[in-house]
């Protein structure tokens, strides 16, 4: 489970890069990240934001025995 989310979280970091590269009048100093959600690569951001609540669950997950 711990690899999951792993590759959750690099799975995040991926899609959020390749938002910046798809959408580049969004600054990512001056705008939330949120804002990519309503753009034309919304589902992208969706996306990630599920990859990152898989990484999250996962890890808590993982960590739980503990």
């Amino acid at each position: 489970m711990a690899v999951a989310g792993a590759l959750a979280a690099v799975l995040f970091v991926v899609l959020v890069a390749a938002l910046h590269v798809l959408e580049p009048s969004l600054q990512p100093a001056r705008h939330m990240t949120s804002e990519y959600a309503r753009g034309p690569h919304g589902w992208l951001m969706r996306a990630a934001f599920y990859a990152l609540a898989a990484s999250c669950l996962a890890t808590a997950y993982t960590l739980l025995p503990s």
